[in-house]
């Protein structure tokens, strides 16, 4: 079973203090406003299972450039058995460069990521970025 967007946002506005909203026009981006003036950003696509034994999802480049505007961007990556993998997308905009992106017709410009239970893989790219399941901690909030 999958945790829902909506426990991923209610666990996020709890430990940001804030009250997010959905964009419109978008089924998995949040967005609000701290009492401090803080933008946030928090972006929780749903993972598939990959035949490699991992969880894999796309990020797109209109999601990853979005991110440009918010003080706090998270991405939770709600995968299969409950686990959700909460990441600074600010961490991870490092890695999601020209030299790795991909394209196709249907997703357009996007790098694939794969989920593993420590570490997070974007194809194209050596390094990979440690993570732990339902750490919503692990990421900055300042």
């Amino acid at each position: 079973m999958i945790e829902s967007i909506e426990e991923v946002v209610r666990k996020t506005e709890n430990k940001l203090q804030v009250q997010l909203r959905k964009i419109k026009r978008k089924k998995v981006i949040y967005d609000g406003c701290r009492s401090d003036g803080t933008s946030v950003i928090l972006i929780s696509p749903h993972s598939k299972q990959h035949e490699k034994g991992c969880g894999w999802v796309d990020i797109t480049k209109i999601q990853r450039d979005l991110t440009n505007e918010y003080k706090v961007a998270i991405i939770a990556f709600r995968l299969p058995k409950t686990n959700t993998y909460y990441v600074d997308f600010n961490k991870l905009k490092t890695y999601l460069t020209e030299k790795t992106m991909m394209y196709n017709e249907r997703e357009g410009e996007h790098w694939k990521l794969y989920i593993w239970p420590t570490e997070i893989q974007i194809r194209n790219c050596q390094n990979r970025l440690e993570v732990l399941p339902n750490n919503l901690q692990a990421c900055s909030f300042k």
